[in-house]
């Protein structure tokens, strides 16, 4: 964000991109991530249920999200008790999501928590689900629901740092809650959350904007030496960063 709250051009848009596919990377090509389990998992299903979940898995596969989005649906109805339920639930969340139809990927999301409280990723379940309300707020355009859905965001992403407080993903999740605190006017909250990230994950992708979001809401906070920290940080580590400039002016 920028001094008016903002992502700066260019740089937010290739953020949000960047941080979509960090998302959906490892998601997206469901046998290649099933490789190790898919004999174990067979024993248990029945054949039919394994055909099924192979076919969704191919159009998912090859990005064809609405045959895909059939055919888990399908597949759910058909075998709602089946050892692969799970995962073809969050594959629907994430074709869903690819689509950008991000209450219907939701939806498919909540479903995984409630209904699949073992299931083996459930770490990006978690935050999926919170992206998917984050998007959702940056879309409104009624101030009420739009800060509603940016409160459950954060939320749902604090629910996502405890069950995983060293998981893979955290540093994720701890970034879209400053965000989405900082959005409703929770600075001080966003502030532990941004430092959290800064302090724990050194080597995320997201350093460099937690620096610098860490730094604006300070601030704003009128944490003027704090504020100060943080940029002297980001020079530091970040001098190639679009940033930069900007940061050196402040």
């Amino acid at each position: 964000m920028n001094a008016n709250g903002n992502w700066p051009q260019g740089l937010g848009r290739f953020c949000w991109a960047a941080i979509l596919c960090g998302l959906l990377g490892n998601a997206c090509h469901v046998w290649a991530q099933q490789e190790d389990s898919k004999k174990e998992e067979a024993k248990k299903s029945s054949p039919k249920a394994v055909a099924a979940y192979a076919d969704a898995a191919k159009f998912q596969n090859m990005k064809l999200y609405d045959i895909a989005i059939e055919d888990w649906e399908r597949f759910l109805t058909k075998f709602p008790e089946d050892p692969l339920a799970s995962k073809a639930q969050h594959y629907l969340g994430v074709c869903h999501l690819e689509q950008k139809q991000f209450a219907k990927a939701g939806a498919a999301f909540e479903l995984v928590l409630k209904n699949h409280p073992t299931y083996e990723n459930l770490e990006q379940t978690y935050l999926n689900l919170g992206w998917c309300q984050y998007s959702l707020a940056l879309m409104e355009k009624k101030l009420e629901q739009r800060t509603k859905l940016f409160q459950s965001a954060a939320v749902q992403f604090l629910e996502q740092v405890k069950k995983y407080p060293a998981g893979k993903l955290a540093d994720q999740a701890l970034f879209f809650r400053g965000e989405s605190l900082y959005q409703v006017g929770e600075k001080q909250q966003a502030v532990t959350a941004f430092a959290a990230l800064v302090k724990s994950y050194p080597d995320s992708k997201l350093r460099a904007d937690a620096l610098y979001s860490l730094g604006v809401a300070r601030e704003e906070l009128d944490q003027f030496a704090e504020a100060g920290k943080a940029y002297d940080l980001f020079l530091v580590d970040y001098q190639k960063n679009s940033l930069f400039n900007e940061v050196r002016m402040r």
